[in-house]
């Protein structure tokens, strides 16, 4: 009986010391691979295409091209998300009152940006 609580002694200290060996994953050092990007989506005046500016750990910018949507809305609706973006930093932010439809295309372009930009693909 010994014999056996001294192995199992043993052989739990055996796994706990190669266990703590063992390396981590070490993070990536950055989260983006710096650089520009594009994407397009459907808004509601038609495709819109969307530029975002990436350094290796942050959105340095966010450009919509919204020409085609409702005068007077969309192109305005653009310039305040791609501000709202860029302060958040993520393309999850509410969208733009009366111009969904654009809201909805420019996040979901951004989102294939970043997708783009991510560091470990």
């Amino acid at each position: 009986m010994k014999r056996l609580l001294v192995t199992a002694l043993i052989t739990g200290l055996l796994f706990l010391t190669v266990g703590a060996c063992q390396s981590q994953a070490a993070e990536p050092a950055s989260r983006y691979v710096a650089g520009s990007y594009q994407a397009e989506a459907a808004g509601y005046g038609g495709n819109l295409t969307v530029t975002v500016d990436f350094s290796q750990d942050q959105l340095l910018s966010v450009a919509v091209a919204a020409a085609a949507e409702t005068p007077g809305i969309g192109p305005e609706a653009a310039d305040q998300l791609a501000e709202a973006i860029l302060a958040a930093q993520t393309f999850e932010v509410d969208g733009i009152s009366q111009a969904t439809v654009t809201s909805d295309a420019i996040k979901t372009a951004v989102k294939a940006c970043m997708e783009q930009a991510a560091a470990t693909r």
